[in-house]
């Protein structure tokens, strides 16, 4: 469906994020720092509020690809209307953060599900989420029916 986008670089966007996701992706890499997760500890600190962990912007930073504004889209016709985008994305990004934190278990063998590193609880936090926020088939349905409103 959006294959066309392949290869394309994204324009960067600036992104107003809630602490709440913050405070998500701190639990999902097992950086659990109070200036990530703590309010109290963020009006203390020199920046007067909480900060996110250093990977965070990576991660976050999409930007808008030409043919899938989904920041442009929620801003401007508000987020029923990038309904099937949402759906999208909350599939493919837990997905993918899933992917690279197996790939890093793999890489360290048996020791990757130790105790002595955190990605095993990394995955099953990111595992987790992926179903707190909804099951992957939900928002599959959700964007199989949009995409079939089109054509009816």
């Amino acid at each position: 469906m959006y294959k066309y986008l392949i290869g394309k670089q994204s324009n960067k966007v600036k992104n107003t994020v809630e602490r709440r996701l913050v405070t998500r992706f701190a639990e999902s890499i097992g950086d659990l720092h109070p200036i990530y997760v703590e309010e109290e500890t963020g009006r203390q600190s020199r920046y007067g509020q909480n900060i996110a962990p250093p990977t965070f912007p990576r991660v976050f930073d999409f930007g808008s690809v030409e043919g899938l504004k989904l920041p442009e889209k929620m801003d401007t016709v508000g987020n029923k209307e990038a309904k099937a985008e949402i759906a999208m994305i909350k599939v493919i990004a837990p997905n993918m953060a899933a992917r690279v934190i197996d790939r890093t278990i793999q890489a360290f063998g048996a020791a990757g599900v130790s105790n002595d590193f955190p990605f095993a609880a990394s995955w099953a936090n990111i595992r987790t989420l992926r179903l707190a926020d909804g099951p992957d088939e939900v928002h599959r349905r959700t964007v199989a029916r949009q995409e079939l409103k089109k054509y009816q």
